[in-house]
């Protein structure tokens, strides 16, 4: 069931988040230091909303994405990507997709 899971974790911590040390420009000290940064989910609304990145660009040229996507209709469960331990369970069911 982790289909899903396991390309959108791979491009939130790699793609968004490189997963070694970043050279950030500090305001303060008006240096360059060495930092990380750290995603972490707190809490997930009632209704999840993914929205699919379409198209691949670069400086000149923009192409169509052709990727297919494998996602669960029933009981996507997203519990144990949730930092709080509130009891609550984040399971969802897919509603409805549009395909433009």
């Amino acid at each position: 069931m982790d289909f899903i899971l396991d390309p959108l974790w791979e491009y939130c911590c790699f793609n968004l988040f490189p997963p070694f040390e970043l050279i950030w420009y500090c305001p303060r000290c008006k240096e360059h230091r060495q930092a990380t940064k750290k995603l972490d989910l707190w809490k997930l609304p009632e209704i999840l909303v993914f929205h699919l990145k379409r198209f691949s660009y670069s400086r000149y040229l923009k192409n169509k994405l052709e990727t297919f996507v494998n996602f669960p209709i029933h009981n996507l469960d997203l519990t144990k990507y949730v930092k709080t331990k509130d009891g609550e369970s984040y399971v969802y069911d897919l509603y409805t997709i549009s395909n433009h």
